[in-house]
């Protein structure tokens, strides 16, 4: 069983973890649509979903972990 001060915990490394993603994928989007813009619709497709599936995940362990 958790405690509130290690829940408190988990939730921030998985928000970190969540936000890293995003920062990441966001500049690889960023770059792309510098480098090659035509070409970048399929990797924002990919983006969106990684993050939407990553969202789901910890929302889904948040939801079930411990109180």
């Amino acid at each position: 069983m958790t405690t509130p001060t290690e829940r408190a915990f988990l939730i921030r490394c998985l928000v970190g973890v969540l936000l890293t993603g995003i920062a990441i994928g966001a500049a690889d989007l960023i770059a792309c649509r510098v480098r090659t813009p035509a070409s970048c619709n399929t990797m924002a497709a990919a983006v969106a979903a990684s993050v939407t599936g990553a969202a789901g995940w910890i929302g889904g362990i948040l939801t079930k972990s411990p109180q």
